[in-house]
């Protein structure tokens, strides 16, 4: 018989209130889980639900604590003295945190076994991380706050209900604070009862939802950008810079004024309809109004962790009952959505697609989760009662999700470097290449003027040059796989020709090397970098050109160049390996992955950050920091 939430409640206190201040990885971790899943969600007999202590092959014999196989969840567990964010010393002598640990077993399950949620645990805290989110921070939840927060692990044995118990709460916290904005709004309309002021209030609440979800979410490119936009000006011209800025969105980028601010030029074209029109009526502004837009909606609410399916209920919430009953707009829950869908279609290619990845010849797999593909990109849907088209976006998504797992499982998490690396010197003997070169090699000398030769000289100023041939540089994947944790970059000799699918840096030595491929480097990356469908997209002028580099004294500098070569030479041992191979982080050599910790410990010294309990949000949060001290 199913718990009542009441019933759940008393639970989870119960088994917090016995679990606190105790717990040894090994002596108590089945236990554990075991109490969990029966005392909690109410599984009567958990030990047919959970595996416990499965073989897995790396170079020696290791075992995962623990796996639940029907809602494909790993858990990884140590002692209560053990820090979830702190790395481990391994049997081989690298360090990992419990999830690098984690991710090095998935390696010998098969693709189908591949998690979809794994979970690290101290006893005291569980750190929940979402694979279809790689690189992603985990979700935290003590274990005190457990009768409270019991419905966040509900995916333990039901991997549909914390999603909606997620939604919910969002959907609650979004819903009042737009509705603040709305009331606040509505007060200093000068006939707030009349239909044409309603109807301005609705469509300013939702341009200002779409505001804000979309400096969080980084569609406008940077976080913050619409609150540091109207921060700048006080209560009484704010009405004045918001009717600028909803003109600016409703033009293209080539039809604005080329004398518009830097800060208005920024924002991006917004289509679809959304801001054109000059006829809302919007307000003066008051100082709760500011307050409420700027810290509340903005600085305090992270609109990014919100689903776009929420928006229905969250536009709801900015219309007047009348509006919404003539319009029809209703929210529908994920869970009931999925009610409809999962039966009339999603069921379906799931099946297929899991049959897919069971085929044991890679050439026939390929073939078809291409075919797949392509078959995902040619369906269409029609929803004739759409309201706020919740159906459609959470079908959208559901199809997105299926096609990142066929891709997922077609290149095996590879990436493809963008040049062609170790075939050049076969490539080289042929006398056509040759020629090539030489033409090539011609060209560039009389092409290059010498403004751009001295140019090429300052490594920190990152330019889409001419390669010259003269001497070696970085080079830098212009996109790579959102599941690595360090992007492959290093040296590159001039006698090889690039592509214009990387970047390079010419005159850059081993200090620079060690800070671009260093974790500080790469939680800025990740942060503010484009995407291409979920891969990382590096770009010279978003990525590196607004990246703070740190002031290190002579001393760190010298531990940073030292832990630069260390990477390098670690490299060196597998000189039959790729870059792609070797940044894999489920097969990343032991050595290459000490070198890069001994790296990323002496580039945190050189900006001063600390070496535990600092999270990558925490990085980009002093980056940030550093970042407006710059402009």
């Amino acid at each position: 018989m199913a718990m009542t939430g009441k019933e759940q409640t008393a639970a989870a206190k119960d088994f917090a209130t016995k679990w606190a201040g105790r717990g040894y990885e090994k002596g108590e971790s089945q236990t554990f889980w075991l109490m969990l899943l029966k005392d909690v969600f109410g599984i009567e007999h958990p030990d047919e639900l959970i595996n416990f202590e499965e073989q897995v092959h790396l170079d020696h014999t290791s075992f995962i604590d623990a796996r639940i196989p029907s809602t494909r969840v790993l858990i990884e567990q140590k002692s209560i003295d053990k820090e979830l964010d702190e790395k481990i010393r391994q049997s081989d002598g690298s360090y990992l945190t419990p999830f690098q640990q984690a991710k090095r077993y998935i390696l010998e399950l098969p693709v189908s076994q591949h998690p979809l949620w794994v979970v690290t645990c101290n006893f005291r805290e569980f750190y929940v991380y979402d694979m279809e989110k790689p690189g992603g921070d985990p979700e935290k939840i003590k274990l005190s706050d457990l009768p409270k927060e019991y419905y966040r692990l509900q995916f333990l044995v039901d991997p549909g209900k914390t999603h909606v118990a997620r939604e919910m709460e969002m959907s609650i916290k979004a819903g009042e604070v737009v509705g603040q904005l709305y009331d606040a709004f509505l007060k200093q309309y000068k006939n707030p009862s009349s239909e044409s002021s309603l109807k301005s209030l609705n469509k300013l609440c939702v341009r200002i939802v779409f505001c804000l979800y979309a400096e969080h979410a980084g569609i406008f490119g940077k976080r913050l950008m619409f609150h540091d936009y109207l921060e700048q000006f006080n209560t009484r011209y704010m009405h004045y810079a918001l009717k600028l800025l909803f003109c600016v969105l409703a033009q293209k980028e080539e039809e604005r004024d080329a004398y518009l601010p830097n800060d208005l030029a920024a924002f991006p074209y917004v289509g679809g309809g959304l801001f054109e029109g000059e006829d809302i009526e919007i307000p003066m502004f008051t100082d709760e109004i500011r307050e409420l837009l700027l810290v509340k909606a903005s600085e305090d609410f992270d609109w990014s962790g919100i689903s776009p399916t929420i928006f229905g209920a969250v536009f709801e919430s900015t219309l007047n009952p009348e509006t919404r009953r003539a319009s029809g707009m209703h929210y529908t829950s994920i869970e009931n959505i999925h009610k409809v869908i999962d039966p009339l279609f999603l069921d379906g290619l799931k099946d297929e697609l899991e049959g897919i990845a069971m085929l044991k010849t890679t050439k026939t797999q390929n073939k078809r989760l291409k075919e797949f593909q392509k078959k995902l990109a040619s369906l269409v849907f029609l929803d004739p009662a759409a309201g706020s088209g919740n159906f459609l976006t959470e079908t959208y998504l559901s199809l997105r999700r299926l096609e990142n797992r066929a891709l997922a499982i077609m290149t095996h998490g590879q990436m493809m470097m963008g040049f062609v690396g170790a075939s050049l010197a076969d490539l080289r003997k042929c006398p056509m290449v040759l020629e090539r070169i030489a033409k090539c090699k011609e060209a560039r000398e009389k092409s290059i003027a010498m403004g751009i030769r001295k140019f090429a000289a300052t490594p920190t100023l990152f330019a889409q040059i001419t390669q010259l041939e003269s001497e070696d540089y970085i080079l830098v994947p212009g996109h790579s796989s959102q599941g690595r944790t360090y992007v492959p970059i290093g040296f590159v000799s001039s006698e090889n020709i690039v592509n214009d699918a990387v970047q390079i840096i010419p005159g850059a030595n081993m200090y620079h090397l060690g800070i671009l491929v260093s974790s500080v480097h790469m939680a800025w990356m990740r942060a503010i970098c484009g995407r291409i469908k979920s891969d990382y997209r590096y770009g010279k002028d978003i990525v590196y050109n607004n990246f703070p580099w740190p002031s290190p004294t002579k001393k760190q500098k010298q531990r940073i160049e030292l832990a630069a070569q260390g990477i390098l030479d670690a490299r060196a041992k597998y000189p039959d390996s790729s870059l792609a191979d070797l940044y894999d982080d489920l097969t990343m050599p032991p050595e290459l992955r000490a070198a890069h910790q001994a790296n990323d410990q002496a580039v945190m010294e050189a900006y001063g950050f600390p070496d535990k309990g600092f999270s990558e949000s925490d990085c980009v949060a002093e980056l940030m920091k550093m970042y407006q001290k710059l402009k």
